[in-house]
């Protein structure tokens, strides 16, 4: 799916580059894997079916969505990919300066106009979106949550009534995680990139390595040694912690 060139991450200029410019490595920013860490859970590959209204068919749709890592001019994006979705087909979540904030950059299905959000994980462990500018009709308020032990993922899309501080239900789509028995966390399955819960691995020098998207993949492919001394530094830190404990 081709963003906007307004979209965060877009380098699309205005004239054509007059020389290729040289690849640049996916260099992993820690400090924004380590901001959305708290979102991770997230991360698969999904299964969902919406409804208008909750309990009744009429009107509902199917839709699958992938939730991964993105690294990017030299920042770490949590991406998800829904390419039949209802509202939206695309979404990137990035770190905001203020620890705990995120934004959300939402593509509609036309791929040409993007929907901006901004918020974070509240008290009950939701992660909730508010628009930064309201539209009428439109989704003033995105939640996700997550249940059955994180196998399932219940997204609701809301508007704003009036210029109150109401919200009503416009649409709701309950996903179920496809694979689901790799959510169970353990040691030996955590992700080498980002130490999220992996669900396949990758060869390097005759060895396995665990990760949990294709966006880790990647980023594990372009720079192998870097990655593993990120990983090997995450580990004796974890190791000092425990010790200190």
């Amino acid at each position: 799916m081709l963003w906007p060139a307004s979209a965060p991450g877009s380098d699309r200029a205005d004239k054509a580059p007059t020389k290729k410019p040289a690849k640049t490595k996916k260099k992993v920013n820690t400090a924004d894997v380590k901001a959305l860490e708290p979102i991770g859970s997230y991360i698969g590959m999904w299964r969902g079916v919406g409804t208008l209204r909750r309990g009744q068919t009429e009107g509902a749709w199917e839709e699958e969505s992938q939730w991964g890592w993105e690294f990017e001019n030299n920042r770490a994006e949590i991406v998800f990919d829904t390419a039949d979705g209802k509202y939206y087909v695309e979404g990137r979540i990035q770190a905001s300066k203020k620890p705990g904030v995120y934004h959300l950059v939402a593509l509609l299905p036309d791929a040409k106009k993007t929907e901006r959000f901004t918020g974070g994980v509240n008290k009950s462990g939701y992660l909730v979106f508010r628009a930064d500018k309201v539209v009428e009709n439109r989704p003033a308020e995105i939640s996700f949550r997550q249940v059955a032990r994180g196998k399932r993922m219940v997204m609701l899309l809301q508007r704003r009534v009036g210029d109150t501080d109401q919200y009503a239900r416009i649409a709701e789509i309950g996903y179920t995680r496809k694979g689901s028995g790799f959510a169970k966390r353990s040691t030996a399955d955590l992700c080498v990139v980002t130490g999220g819960v992996a669900n396949s691995a990758i060869e390097y020098k005759g060895k396995k390595y665990p990760i949990c998207c294709t966006g880790c993949r990647d980023a594990f492919r372009d720079d192998p040694e870097g990655v593993l001394a990120e990983h090997r530094k995450r580990m004796e830190a974890e190791k000092k912690k425990q010790e200190k404990s």
